[in-house]
């Protein structure tokens, strides 16, 4: 599709900034500024409107809220791009269709999804392609000459998945990949609280990984706290979630809510951003004491949705 054809991530970033940092919504404005830091307004701008993160009535812009930012403290690469990848891989223009005719072509081979074009198919993708290497969602190794889906946006890949047939390798790989990064943000947790507990070595030596040898206790960690002027230890029971840079979407089993309700204050969730590979973003993890007040009955800065129902079979009721 055209609207792929030059289109470069940089060119996004670059409206978008500009989008948000005007005062007067006035694309022709914008527009003005934009050709001083880059090229192919047209192809920017067409891209955000075929996504309808940008809406534009005579003379006037909209943007989509999800889009507006404050600038002053700048937008991060990786939350940007998540953040477009959701979009695309969402979109029900056009768009979507040239991004399904590409990635049904990803298979699943050796535990990743790949995809080997010919010469005449990899330039007739070129567009497309190029912007999801920008993007950061694929991933080219230049010796094989094959592509490959970043393992980071797996969870963005699902979504993908789940409007065609998933067999069930397809859905193992990605649940292995999932227990990965939540094993490795177990681990950064481990190191905060040691850190946190620098000043108490004894405790330190008692922190213990307990979902590496208990997975039906209800939270991974655990570790320590003072209470009464450090002279009272009680037991902190830590639950860690990787989330996305984008959201804090995230999935609480029901063991881990019963043991939660026993704990209460006494139980932390640690919602920890992942940036990709091992890497974590610590600075902007989310702390909460007893979950099941702050988060579980606050409907009021939480949605949950159920997701699967138990039935079983009343034995006092003959069918």
């Amino acid at each position: 599709m055209e609207v792929f054809e030059n289109l470069k991530y940089k060119q996004i970033k670059v409206l978008l900034e500009l989008l948000n940092g005007v005062k007067e919504k006035n694309i022709e404005i914008v527009e003005r500024r934009f050709k001083y830091n880059s090229n192919n307004f047209e192809g920017a701008k067409r891209f955000l409107q075929e996504l309808n993160i940008l809406i534009i009535e005579p003379g006037i812009f909209f943007l989509k809220k999800e889009f507006q930012f404050s600038i002053d403290s700048g937008i991060s690469d990786i939350f940007l791009k998540e953040k477009l990848l959701n979009e695309i891989l969402s979109s029900k223009s056009e768009l979507l269709m040239d991004i399904n005719n590409y990635l049904e072509k990803f298979k699943l081979v050796h535990n990743n999804f790949e995809y080997k074009p010919k010469t005449k198919l990899r330039i007739k993708s070129s567009g497309v392609r190029n912007l999801l290497i920008e993007l950061d969602f694929l991933e080219y190794q230049k010796k094989t000459g094959i592509y490959r889906i970043n393992d980071n946006y797996l969870h963005l890949f699902e979504k993908f998945l789940s409007f065609k047939e998933l067999s069930p390798k397809e859905l193992d790989l990605i649940n292995i990949k999932k227990a990965e990064i939540g094993y490795n943000a177990e681990i950064e947790v481990l190191k905060f609280e040691k850190r946190r507990l620098k000043k108490h070595p004894n405790l330190i030596l008692e922190i213990e990984h307990t979902a590496n040898k208990d997975v039906l206790a209800g939270y991974d960690i655990l570790s320590w706290e003072f209470d009464n002027n450090n002279e009272v230890r009680t037991p902190r029971y830590i639950e860690v979630k990787a989330i996305s840079l984008n959201d804090c979407n995230f999935y609480w089993s029901r063991n881990e809510i019963q043991k939660a309700q026993e704990l209460e204050d006494r139980y932390y969730l640690y919602l920890l951003p992942h940036l990709g590979k091992k890497q974590f973003d610590l600075d902007n993890m989310i702390i909460i004491k007893n979950p099941i007040k702050r988060v579980f009955n606050n409907s009021k800065h939480w949605n949950k949705q159920i997701e699967t129902y138990l039935f079983s079979k009343n034995t006092n009721n003959i069918l």
